[in-house]
């Protein structure tokens, strides 16, 4: 749908809850600053000599190896079974304070770190993944005491085995242990912030889902939870919920929610733009780069502890294929001048910029601070909020477009059950209305020797005779509550009266009987009396539909053999001189 009738308040209502949303996204993450009163942090790469082994070695076979330490640790091999660092920090960093070394808390065997001190001494502490794991701080680290006690550190030696990634051995921070606690407390409040907000979204597409039934409402959710769930894992947040979960499972299940709510943006994409916008074969490659997300979130479940190096690269690499495709699809969607697309542009353009520095950066491409990954959060959180403003505008346009054709299948409803010459309800709206067993009496109403005006004065004429029965009709309606006028064909009507017994039926027929000749007579003065009408009447409460109209029916035959001009009650005798002149 390129465009659509807006109500301005009903815009605003539904968007003013996502805007808000994404103002409180984009001050969570600006508002994130490290601790300003101290931002002494030191980047140990920087300041390291290398060596990358290709088998464990325990902390005293790496000190032994001196020699085969490369100072240049660009140029070190960090794709080995082991890295060890040696560093000595920069003279002046830090007084005698305690101290954490912080480290990207990707899948390892093993951590060791020796700590020397100014007094000559040293310590050493080996911690496992578990061990690792309950040393979390938010945001993708974990951070350990490298100096507790505040000794003076004039050195470190740190052992990596078997690491998943060259961040694990190449991201370690020194600072102080105060940086560290004020850091993670901080973090920690923005990411749950950030979560809370990103759930909104979810929850709004679901009310949208649960009223309108809208297959793109329902993949919006599951997208947008997908990526709190990638955000909640990512950042560390689960162990504060599940403190025994393994590093390899965390760091499997943050790559799988990710492979997963990125696969259903695909399909979110093709059912959100109008249907045949963008062409069979490009919905094809969409669907194809989706499932290929999903078999990537259950490669990396199954094979990212067996080949880490590999199963990453693969895994980050998956994403290629569908960000190209999704560049072609905003292409064409844009040149076919649809209004969608734009929410797309608005929610996945910076997602997809981020996304691909994320992806080169996952291929072990370069190296960047931990802090690189909140451009991400960034990028997903705003698009789930802008694709969500994205869902209620589609959501409005279906609601118009679903009460337009709900008002078009009414008014052809009514077309069909309507006398398009008097605009009484017709011979089926006549039979629908008995089919639903109305209490009261139903009456049949024939005017008078009307062939004999359509024979000498023409058939307009007696169409105008008829137009005016049926005005007389329509007043009825309004002036007796529950009456319900039909023009069943011809000159014949029927009527479905709320009377409680057969004398208020027949007041009310008769009443009508007689003001027919008196409103013909004066919306036709050329006519002149001699237009008159006769009636029949049945009680319907006991008899069925069939039956009632039988009954109507012969005392409709007994009037007009009596002779016309009045009104004859089913099962009665009733004397001429009580129902009206004879005609």
């Amino acid at each position: 749908m390129a465009g659509g009738v807006y109500n301005k308040a009903e815009w605003r209502r539904a968007a003013l809850p996502l805007l808000l949303a994404l103002t409180a996204l984009v001050l969570a993450l600006s508002a994130y600053g490290p601790a300003q009163a101290n931002n002494r942090v030191v980047q140990l790469f920087d300041h390291a000599c290398v060596l990358a082994a290709d088998r464990v070695l325990t902390a005293e076979e790496a000190a032994a190896r001196a020699s085969d330490f490369r100072c240049d640790p660009q140029l070190a091999d960090l794709d080995a079974e082991a890295v060890w660092l040696s560093v000595t920090p920069p003279a002046g960093a830090f007084a005698d304070e305690p101290l954490r070394l912080e480290g990207d808390i990707a899948p390892f065997a093993q951590l060791t770190v020796v700590s020397y001190f100014a007094d000559g001494s040293s310590e050493r502490r080996i911690f496992s993944p578990a061990e690792i794991a309950a040393h979390w701080t938010a945001g993708t680290r974990y951070s350990v005491d490298v100096s507790p006690d505040g000794k003076v550190l004039t050195g470190l030696l740190v052992g990596v085995d078997r690491p998943w990634s060259r961040g694990a051995a190449s991201m370690f921070e020194l600072m102080t242990t105060e940086r560290a606690i004020r850091e993670k407390t901080d973090r920690s409040i923005m990411f749950a912030i950030y979560c809370g907000i990103a759930f909104i979204p979810v929850f709004y597409s679901l009310s949208f889902f649960v009223a309108m039934r809208q297959r793109f409402m329902l993949l919006h959710a599951a997208m947008t939870a997908s990526f709190v769930l990638y955000t909640f894992t990512s950042s560390n947040l689960v162990f504060s919920w599940f403190p025994d979960l393994s590093l390899s499972t965390r760091i499997n299940f943050t790559y799988g929610t990710l492979a997963v709510g990125v696969g259903i943006a695909g399909f979110f994409t093709l059912a959100f733009l109008e249907k045949g916008l963008i062409g069979r074969r490009l919905t094809r490659a969409v669907q194809a780069c989706s499932l290929l997300l999903f078999a990537n979130a259950a490669f990396i479940v199954v094979l990212g502890d067996t080949l880490p190096f590999l199963s990453r690269n693969i895994y980050h690499a998956a994403y290629l294929p569908i960000i190209l495709v999704y560049l072609v699809v905003v292409a064409t969607a844009l040149r076919r001048g649809t209004r969608a697309v734009w929410f797309l542009v608005g929610g996945w353009s910076l997602t997809a910029i981020f996304a691909m520095e994320r992806i080169f950066r996952g291929l072990d491409l370069y190296i960047l601070p931990a802090e690189a990954d909140f451009s991400l959060y960034f990028g997903l959180g705003m698009e789930a909020v802008v694709t969500a403003l994205g869902v209620a505008d589609r959501m409005m346009i279906v609601r118009r477009e679903r009460d337009r054709a709900r008002e078009e299948r009414r008014m052809l409803a009514r077309l069909a059950d309507t006398d398009g010459l008097t605009s009484l309800a017709n011979r089926r709206a006549f039979d629908d209305a008995l089919a639903e067993r109305p209490k009261g009496a139903l009456a049949i109403l024939d005017l008078d020797r009307f062939k004999a005006v359509n024979d000498t004065l023409g058939h307009h004429v007696g169409d105008d005779v008829l137009r005016t029965v049926g005005s007389v009709l329509h007043a009825a309606e309004s002036n007796h509550r529950g009456l319900r006028a039909f023009r069943l064909g011809g000159e014949e009507f029927a009527l479905l009266i709320p009377a409680r017994n057969g004398a208020e039926a027949r007041l009310i027929v008769e009443s009508l009987r007689q003001a027919i000749p008196t409103a013909i007579m004066a919306a036709i003065p050329a006519l002149g009396p001699g237009i008159t009408a006769s009636a029949g009447i049945a009680m319907i409460g006991a008899e069925d539909r069939v039956g009632a109209y039988a009954a109507a029916d012969t005392a409709l035959y007994e009037a007009k053999h009596r002779g016309r001009d009045r009104t004859a009650f089913a099962g009665e005798a009733v004397p001429a001189s009580t129902l009206g002149a004879s005609a």
